[in-house]
């Protein structure tokens, strides 16, 4: 994952990064996106960056029946693309309860389209029919000290971070934040309850309007608590939950 957010990262830094004039290029799936574009838009860039691979391996086959089969699974990854589409309406999705409850409201015209792919999961944002926002969802794998420090050292010192507080008393990183003058790009440490980092892409035209485009109204955050019969079970005493999840995050002092 770290290639992919510091690919998804350049973008953010088109031209140069924090203290550096070295010149980047961006990543072309990202800076791709067709933020301002409608279903049909996003419809053409997944079929792009995800099923352009088939053509290749359809005419590098031998036999009939593996071209049979490989069109045929094409034809099926297409037609299932919309099949990840809900609209947030004011009835129940799913997503209320999830690691992307915070990221949209109901009844202010806000739709996603999921598309699940090798990688882990994609989420494409829509406001008014118009994509704004794209996220990528994917289980955790390094420590997420590593990924942001990975990210520092080649991107500076991130604009935002929040931070949690563990159990030994020490603080650590949540959530950061890089902004440049036409996206903002998140990374969120969502491992306790999800197992997954959640990467978020916004376009700034949109997202620094938000609150007024959805008229006052926020987004309602349903957290999902643990019984405490069971929270012996799944945490143990002076432990904390991400540490459980990836012991790399420890540091030497607690092993």
């Amino acid at each position: 994952m770290r290639a992919l957010l510091i690919a998804l990262l350049s973008v953010s830094f088109l031209s140069t990064a924090p203290g550096t004039a070295e010149a980047r290029k961006p990543d072309p799936a990202v800076s791709a996106l067709p933020f301002g574009g409608d279903l049909r838009a996003v419809r053409g860039y997944i079929k792009k960056r995800f099923l352009s691979t088939y053509a290749g391996r359809i005419a590098k086959a031998v036999e009939v029946a593996e071209r049979t089969k490989l069109r045929a699974e094409r034809d099926r990854r297409t037609s299932d693309i919309m099949a990840g589409y809900v609209a947030f309406d004011g009835t129940t999705t799913g997503y209320e309860v999830s690691l992307l409850s915070s990221e949209f409201v109901s009844g202010t015209a806000e739709s996603l389209l999921k598309y699940s792919h090798t990688d882990g999961d994609h989420f494409f944002f829509f406001l008014d029919g118009k994509l704004w926002k794209y996220g990528f969802a994917e289980r955790a794998g390094e420590a997420f000290q590593d990924k942001i420090a990975a990210l520092n050292g080649r991107f500076g010192k991130p604009e935002v971070t929040e931070e949690k507080r563990l159990p030994s008393g020490d603080d650590t990183a949540s959530k950061v934040r890089w902004q440049h003058d036409r996206i903002t790009v998140r990374l969120e440490d969502h491992r306790v309850l999800y197992g997954n980092d959640l990467m978020v892409v916004e376009h700034r035209p949109v997202a620094d309007n938000i609150k007024k485009l959805r008229k006052g109204k926020t987004p309602v955050v349903r957290k999902i608590g643990v019984r405490d019969e069971l929270s012996d079970f799944l945490v143990d005493d002076d432990e904390d939950e991400e540490l459980q999840l990836d012991p790399r995050t420890k540091s030497d002092d607690r092993n």
